[in-house]
């Protein structure tokens, strides 16, 4: 099952991103494969060994993934005529980056629209020792017998967390029909591959006959540009003539409301008109800014009445308040020692025979 175009739109922030063609061969690791593979390859044979079939499929289907020499589709869109090349890719579970990326948004995109939504999810992982896994990998109805033996023990476990016995709840009671259904669709999938296989050779067949030259393949981003402004100018011809009749129709009308407006002048005398607008536009701006800055000028004048107003309480708070009295402080045991007089001098002072 496909994910939705919602969890796409989703995932890409609900606006598509401009299409750029993938290219492979600028990337690190596809030059080091493509570098390398063949002499890893010629070493092992040279030593009596070779890597398992699906190991050296991974790497041919990674080297032939992106470039436009091993097939391409030529899509073209419907309403802009921009036409791209899109080569194929190999959809393999190994280590293509760009593939693996794109599978694991789609499986993203479908647990978000249509699996969590629907149904509550609880995640069991399950790690088996690296052995294993290279006899999984080569062996997969070994994997298929482990898997149903997890899932009975996690379905067992799940039963007495709920209190139920095995015989009287069945977890997972719908997993039969989907099953069956996951493994019709896997059949219908697996026609629609052998179909497209069969497309694909006889495509690849026709490539074979078709002399394309090394400086086309080196210059298809030019051409894919030069495709694009050709699908553009195209559908500017092809707009032309309804542009031109909508202009005229526009023309027309303008014509008869001016023709309201100054009977006196054709459209064809706009041009002593426009300074005319000009003023006019000019004179309902300025209006514009003056009602603005006479609002301003009200609200600074309230500003300020409320401002005196304030001051002139404050004030009348001020003078009702009592005259205080200030008292300088003196060290402990200078007043003992000093003279008659100077005590008389460091007697209090009032508030109104201080010194300003």
């Amino acid at each position: 099952m496909w994910p939705s175009p919602a969890g796409r739109e989703a995932s890409s922030g609900g606006r598509a991103p401009p299409y750029v063609r993938h290219r492979p061969e600028r990337t690190l690791l596809y030059q080091l494969v493509e570098e390398y593979y063949p002499a890893f390859k010629a070493h092992l044979a040279v030593q009596g060994t070779d890597l398992p079939g699906y190991v050296q499929q991974e790497f041919e289907d990674y080297l032939k993934c992106g470039r436009l020499e091993h097939g391409f589709l030529r899509v073209r869109c419907d309403s802009c005529h921009a036409e791209h090349l899109v080569a194929f890719s190999c959809k393999k579970r190994g280590f293509c980056p760009s593939c693996g990326a794109r599978r694991m948004a789609e499986s993203a995109a479908l647990l978000v629209d249509e699996v969590f939504p629907e149904q509550p999810v609880r995640q069991w992982v399950l790690s088996v020792p690296y052995p294993l896994r290279f006899l999984f990998a080569s062996r997969p109805e070994v994997m298929g017998r482990v898997l149903g033996i997890v899932y009975r023990c996690i379905a067992t476990h799940l039963i007495q967390k709920a209190g139920f016995s095995r015989k009287a709840a069945q977890a997972g009671d719908d997993f039969r029909p989907r099953r069956e259904a996951a493994i019709s669709k896997r059949r219908v999938a697996a026609e629609g591959h052998s179909k497209t296989k069969t497309r694909l050779e006889r495509l690849r067949q026709d490539i074979a006959v078709l002399d394309v030259s090394e400086e086309l393949l080196t210059e298809a981003e030019a051409i894919d540009e030069l495709r694009e402004r050709l699908g553009g100018y195209r559908k500017a011809a092809r707009d032309r003539p309804g542009l031109i009749a909508r202009r005229a129709t526009l023309v027309e009308q303008a014509r008869q409301r001016f023709a309201e407006i100054r009977p006196d002048l054709s459209l064809d005398d706009m041009e002593q008109v426009r300074p005319l607008l000009a003023r006019r536009r000019r004179c309902t701006e300025l209006g514009g800014r003056k009602e603005a800055l006479e609002s301003a000028v009200d609200k600074v004048h309230q500003r300020h009445d409320e401002a005196k107003r304030k001051l002139a309480l404050k004030h009348d708070e001020l003078t009702s308040l009592p005259p205080s009295v200030s008292y300088e402080a003196q060290p402990a045991g200078d007043l003992g020692k000093a003279p008659v007089g100077d005590v008389e001098r460091q007697r209090p002072v009032p508030v109104e025979d201080a010194v300003p």
